[in-house]
């Protein structure tokens, strides 16, 4: 159990278990409380005694991964610690002798302001690999799961989402077969996808490596002193079709070199002049420094290569290779990737949406709202972690106020009731509904103006929700089981008659929101361009309804296009991204698939590789059904790419 962890709480949740604690050695520790700028890590939370350290200097911040399951991006956050981490940091100090932890922060930032355990990892994770053992497991139920720490709804409902697309689980959330195997392989699913779906393609081995490469830390080092012999010595390792191929070649030249030596060690212990056990085992080590290879990165890749491949064998996964020599052996395990990373199916955005709402359980309403968080920059987001502080005292400081102190106090004592100056025409409706038919002699805590009322109960006629004499219709019944306007609720219940209630229950939730639109002073003429795209020649209603299926349509795809600017775009959700500057590809090739989004100062994919639009379409049919897909560069492209595969095909 980690140390900066609520053993408390753990003991609590599985029903007051004996817990045992195993003192470390702790020296006295002056605490100093100073302002400077040092660069920290976080090594004390992994508990690690370093032998001679004296001085510890805490700047009181940590980076956090955090992921967003409203856009499915990974950001990493430079978020503030809590008292736990801050007090092991300190305890690094006094582990072999006394010393010193200098803390750049007050004492009162300290005591009021930090949380006292870390932002629990369950709370700002991708639950993909949590949802799919939890239904291996025969969870059913996951939103009354008894998490320790429940994560929100939506990142359950995102982590069911991407197994859908993966095959992992049916429309009905039930497990299936590739889904119950996928549960078999401590892999991220589209990992775990990626791998089972290679042994079709006759190049699981290739991908068992990427995959065991995939699974561990970056094995690339770049020293600050020697940043051009290290861009040299990756330059080596470059496939020209992208990052995951060059992985690939890294455990290709470190399994090699490996086999050199042994092949030398054997031709040396054969002429009798040393035995094995005399010699170091340190060639593959060698290679690695010379190489700027991380060493226990490839030993780790290797011994998650051989775990993954036991589970294969396991489960008679064949283990298999195209001919190196052949023309398919590369597109082979770029068809793989594509298949890993690509989603199987999409649903109809509002059937889709319905489903997601109604698994969430009677105890979450219909209605619901985009986190503001989403939309904000990374430095900001961090910001949701933060706790209020206990009845927010705050500090002495001051108002200006904008008018006089004779204005002040010819204000009214309280805002005018809303009551008095809004339509009523939902609160006659829910006045009717509850069996009260005379509305203008109701007890109101402030009495609206009669001809408010009768102006409502004109209107609730004219919709039929009434009848002549004032009474409510089966129609205005079922209006008003609706929390809407009864304009839009009509709406809604008519439309069923009219064979279009999917979209009308669309355009109905648009106009249930805020403007969705943005047009900043600064990016107007871009704002209006953005917004022409999604225009319908009948209007704007029409307009909501285009913008809202296009929403759905960008559902997390891990392909981006080069448009003619020399800049990539996500496809379907058209995000702005670049290529991290990390990748080996020397040329821009107009498709690539990318393993990370990452969310830093810019938008950047990470682990890129090349590949052909005709795949997309061929291996992902139903996820690019062009019919649906956003007007723009990428879908002419596709389109160009769908005839001439069916040309091709009607030669055939």
């Amino acid at each position: 159990m980690s140390a900066t962890l609520d053993a408390g709480k753990f003991q609590n949740y599985f029903e007051n278990c004996p817990l045992m604690s195993v003192p470390g050695r702790t020296f006295p520790v002056e605490i100093f409380v100073r302002r400077k700028c040092v660069v920290s890590t976080n090594i004390a939370e992994t508990s690690l005694t370093i032998d001679g350290v004296v001085f510890v200097i805490d700047p009181g911040f940590s980076k956090q991964k955090v992921y967003n399951p409203r856009i499915r991006v990974e950001s990493l956050l430079v978020c503030p610690i809590s008292k736990a981490s801050a007090m092991q940091r300190a305890g690094r100090a006094g582990r072999t002798k006394p010393g010193k932890c200098f803390r750049l922060y007050t004492e009162k930032a300290y005591q009021e302001e930090m949380q006292e355990q870390t932002y629990p990892e369950i709370l700002r994770s991708n639950l993909g690999s949590v949802v799919l053992q939890l239904k291996k497991l025969g969870i059913e139920d996951l939103v009354h799961f008894d998490f320790m720490d429940p994560p929100a709804p939506e990142t359950l409902m995102r982590a069911l989402e991407l197994l859908n697309y993966l095959a992992a689980i049916n429309d009905d959330g039930e497990l299936t077969e590739l889904g119950s195997l996928m549960a078999e392989f401590p892999l991220d699913p589209q990992l775990a996808k990626m791998l089972i779906t290679s042994t079709e393609l006759n190049c699981s081995n290739e991908m068992l490596s990427i995959t065991a490469m995939l699974s561990v830390p970056q094995c690339f080092v770049r020293p600050n002193e020697m940043k051009k012999e290290a861009d040299e010595a990756k330059a080596r390792f470059a496939h020209v079709d992208g990052d995951h191929l060059t992985l690939l070649n890294v455990y290709h030249a470190f399994k090699q070199s490996k086999l050199s030596y042994i092949v030398s060690l054997e031709l040396f212990v054969s002429f009798g002049r040393h035995s094995k056990a005399t010699l170091p085992d340190n060639e593959d080590v060698q290679w690695c420094y010379d190489n700027f290879i991380n060493y226990r990165t490839l030993k780790t890749a290797d011994t998650v290569r051989t775990q993954l491949g036991k589970i294969m064998d396991k489960f008679n996964l064949r283990r298999v290779s195209t001919d190196f020599k052949s023309k398919d052996y590369y597109i082979n395990i770029r068809k793989a990737l594509v298949a890993g990373f690509f989603m199987q199916e999409v649903e109809e955005a509002c059937r889709q949406l319905k489903r997601e709402i109604d698994n969430l359980g009677p105890q979450v309403g219909t209605l619901s709202c985009i986190p503001l968080y989403s939309t904000l920059p990374p430095n900001e987001q961090q910001r949701i972690f933060e706790p209020a502080p206990s009845s927010r005292p705050g500090a002495i400081g001051k108002c200006f106020r904008l008018y006089t102190e004779k204005a002040y106090q010819e204000m009214q004592e309280l805002p005018y009731p809303e009551i008095l100056r809004s339509d009523l025409r939902s609160v006659v409706l829910q006045l009717k509904k509850l069996g009260i038919d005379d509305p203008t002699h109701f007890d109101f805590m402030d009495s609206p103006a009669p001809e408010t009322i009768l102006a409502a109960l004109e209107l609730l006629e004219k919709l039929g929700a009434t009848s002549s004499d004032d009474k409510l219709t089966e129609l205005g019944s079922l209006m008003a089981e609706f929390p809407l306007d009864p304009q839009l609720a009509r709406m809604l219940i008519k439309s069923t008659e009219l064979n279009c209630s999917d979209e009308i229950l669309t355009i109905t939730a648009m106009l249930s929101v805020p403007n969705c639109f943005v047009l900043p002073n600064e990016m107007k003429k871009e704002a209006d361009e953005a917004k022409a795209r999604f225009a319908h020649v009948d209007g704007d209603h029409l307009t909501l309804l285009n913008i809202y299926n296009a929403f759905k349509q960008s559902k997390s795809s891990t392909v981006a296009h080069l448009q003619p600017s020399g800049h990539y775009t996500t496809v379907k959700d058209s995000q702005l991204v670049e290529l991290h500057p990390s990748t080996v590809l020397d040329r821009k090739p107009e498709w690539v698939l990318y393993n990370e989004f990452v969310l830093t100062t810019k938008n950047f994919i990470k682990t890129v590789t090349d590949v052909r639009p005709e795949w997309l379409l061929t291996i992902a049919p139903q996820y690019f059904n062009l019919s649906k897909f956003p007007d723009g560069d990428a879908k002419r492209k596709l389109q160009d790419v769908e005839k001439t595969l069916k040309a091709e095909q009607g030669e055939k």
